[in-house]
C-alpha cells in the first residue's frame, strides 16, 4: 500500500496498492502478473478518481554457465 500527499496543497492527496504475483514454471522460466490501483482525491484533465493497472509478462534468466 502507499500514499501520497502534496506539501503545497492540502487537498491534493491519494493512494493505492500494488498486488504482485511471481509463478516459476522452471528454473529460468517464470510468469508474472501484476495489478495496481490509484485513488486520486482530486482529479484532473482525463484523470479519473480510480485509476487501475494490470500487467502480464515472461521473464527467462539467461545462465552464463
Amino acid at each position: 500500500m502507499s500514499t501520497f500527499h502534496s506539501m503545497n496543497d492540502s487537498s491534493f492527496w491519494g493512494g493505492g496498492n500494488l498486488f504482485q504475483f511471481n509463478i516459476f514454471v522452471f528454473k529460468n522460466l517464470s510468469l508474472n502478473t501484476s495489478h495496481q490501483s490509484y485513488y486520486n482525491h482530486q482529479t484532473a484533465t482525463n484523470i479519473e478518481k480510480m485509476n487501475t493497472e494490470m500487467l502480464f509478462g515472461i521473464q527467462y534468466q539467461f545462465d552464463n554457465n
